[in-house]
C-alpha cells in the first residue's frame, strides 16, 4: 500500500515537472489544492482503468491508451497554452510512458533466463524500473526544452540530472536479487525503492533551484549594468542641459566685456575673445537643436565624438515635437543604445576603411521613426544574433520598443548595418477613424 502510494506520488511529480517545463505558467485562477487534486484524480482513473477493463489483447491496450491520452489532455487545461501545444504535450507524454515500458522489457530480455524470470515475477521491481526509465525520458525532454530557453544549461548540469535516475535503476536491479526470506527483508527492499524514487525528485528540484539561482544572479547583473548605463545617459542629458544654461548665463558677461573693449577701442581683443567664445560654444552647446532634449543632447554628443575620431557623421532629422509621445526616459534608452552601438562598431574599423554613421529621425502623424545605419567590420557578423554588430544594448532597445507598442528591426544592406525603431503616436486619434 505504501509503495503504491509512493509510486503514484512519483508519477504526479514527474507529470508536474514535464508540464511546468512545457507550459511554464499554470492557470492561477485554480486554487493550488484543487490543482493537485486533478492529478490525484488522474492517478485514480488510471488505477480504475487498469483494474476493471479486463479485456484481452489489443482491445485493452486501445482503451487504456485512449483514456490515458484523454485524461492527460484534460490536465493540460490547468495551464495556459494553445490547443496545438496541449495535444502535442498529451500525446508526447503518453508515448514516452509507453516507450519506457517497451525499452525496459527489451533490456530485461538480455538478462540470463533465471534473473529475467526473477525480475519479471516481481511486479514492484518492474514498475519501479519502468517509472525511473520513464523519468529519464522525461528528463531528456525537459533538457531539450530548457536548452532552447536557457544558455546556462551546461553539459555538467545535464549529466547531474541524468546520473541519479540511471544509478537508481542499477540499484533497483541489484535489489531484485536481494534475499526476501522474511518480512524484514521485504520491508527494507520496499523502503529502499521508495527512498530511491524520492531521491530522484529531490535531486531534480535541488539542481533546478541552483539553475534558477544562477539565472537570478545573471539577471541581477544585467539590471545593474542597465541601471549604470542609463545613469550615464541621464548624466549626459543633465550635463548638456547645464552647459546650455551656463552659456546663456555667460552671454551677459560677454556683452559687458565687448562693450568695455569698444569704449577703450581694443578691437583686436574683441576678435580674439569672440574666437575663443565660439570655440567654447562649439564644445558645450548642442549642434542639433530640434527642441527635444533627448535628440539634441545625444546626437550632438555623438557627433562630436565621431568628429574627434574621424568618423563621418551624417544627420537627417525632421520632427514634430507633438508626435514624439514616448517618455524621455525610454527615448534616451533607445536612442542612446543605438548611437552607442553605431559608434562602437565604427570605432573597431581601422582607417583607411570607411567609417560612417547616419542618423535619420523623423515623425509622421502616426509614428516616430528612428533609423540609424553604420559601416561595420564583416567579421563581427559571426557573433550571436543578440551581439550582431550591435551588442549589449540591443535587448534593451527591443524590450523598451515593445513596451511602447512599437517595432524594432535590423538588417544589413550595401555594407551598412541598419537599425530601425518605430514608435506609434496619436493612437487614440486614429483608433476612432
Amino acid at each position: 500500500m505504501i509503495y503504491t502510494l509512493t509510486s503514484d506520488i512519483f508519477d504526479i511529480f514527474t507529470m508536474n515537472i514535464f508540464f511546468n517545463t512545457i507550459f511554464q505558467k499554470r492557470n492561477k485562477n485554480i486554487p493550488y489544492p484543487i490543482f493537485i487534486s486533478f492529478f490525484v484524480l488522474y492517478e485514480f482513473i488510471g488505477f480504475i482503468t487498469n483494474s476493471y477493463f479486463n479485456l484481452s489483447g489489443s482491445k485493452h491496450l486501445y482503451i487504456v491508451s485512449l483514456v490515458s491520452i484523454l485524461t492527460i489532455f484534460l490536465l493540460t487545461f490547468l495551464y495556459n497554452a494553445n490547443l496545438k501545444l496541449r495535444l502535442l504535450s498529451a500525446i508526447s507524454y503518453h508515448v514516452l510512458g509507453g516507450l519506457s515500458e517497451v525499452v525496459i522489457y527489451i533490456i530485461i530480455s538480455y538478462f540470463p533466463k533465471e534473473d529475467r524470470a526473477k525480475i519479471l515475477s516481481q511486479n514492484g521491481i518492474c514498475l519501479a524500473i519502468s517509472q525511473i526509465l520513464f523519468f529519464v525520458f522525461i528528463m531528456f525532454a525537459v533538457l531539450f526544452v530548457k536548452r532552447k530557453k536557457s544558455e546556462l544549461l551546461t553539459l555538467q548540469y545535464s549529466i547531474l540530472i541524468l546520473f541519479t535516475p540511471v544509478l537508481t535503476n542499477i540499484l533497483i536491479l541489484s535489489i531484485s536479487n536481494a534475499p526476501k526470506n522474511n518480512i524484514f527483508h521485504k520491508t527494507m527492499n520496499t523502503l529502499a525503492i521508495i527512498g530511491l524514487l524520492a531521491a530522484n525528485i529531490v535531486n531534480y528540484f535541488l539542481l533546478d533551484s541552483l539553475l534558477k539561482v544562477k539565472e537570478l544572479e545573471i539577471t541581477k547583473k544585467q539590471l545593474n549594468d542597465k541601471l549604470e548605463y542609463q545613469t550615464k545617459k541621464y548624466l549626459l542629458l543633465s550635463t548638456t542641459y547645464k552647459n546650455s544654461r551656463k552659456i546663456i548665463h555667460d552671454v551677459k558677461k560677454h556683452y559687458f566685456f565687448i562693450r568695455e573693449c569698444l569704449h577703450k577701442q581694443h578691437y583686436s581683443e574683441i576678435d580674439d575673445y569672440i574666437n575663443t567664445s565660439i570655440g567654447d560654444m562649439e564644445q558645450t552647446f548642442n549642434r542639433i537643436n530640434t527642441g527635444n532634449l533627448v535628440i539634441d543632447s545625444f546626437v550632438s554628443n555623438y557627433m562630436m565624438l565621431a568628429e574627434h575620431n574621424n568618423i563621418v557623421f551624417k544627420t537627417n532629422i525632421k520632427v514634430d515635437l507633438d508626435n514624439i509621445q514616448i517618455s524621455d526616459y525610454d527615448f534616451s534608452i533607445i536612442l542612446g543604445n543605438l548611437l552607442d552601438n553605431c559608434y562602437n562598431a565604427c570605432e573597431k574599423i581601422m582607417p583607411p576603411r570607411k567609417r560612417e554613421i547616419d542618423v535619420d529621425i523623423f515623425t509622421t502623424e502616426r509614428e516616430l521613426v528612428i533609423h540609424l545605419y553604420n559601416t561595420f567590420l564583416p567579421d563581427t557578423i559571426k557573433y550571436d544574433d543578440d551581439e550582431l554588430v550591435h551588442g549589449y544594448g540591443t535587448a534593451n532597445v527591443f524590450n523598451i520598443t515593445h513596451t511602447n507598442r512599437g517595432n524594432y528591426n535590423n538588417f544589413i544592406k550595401e555594407n551598412f548595418y541598419h537599425a530601425v525603431v518605430t514608435i506609434p503616436c496619436n493612437i487614440d486619434k486614429y483608433k476612432k477613424i
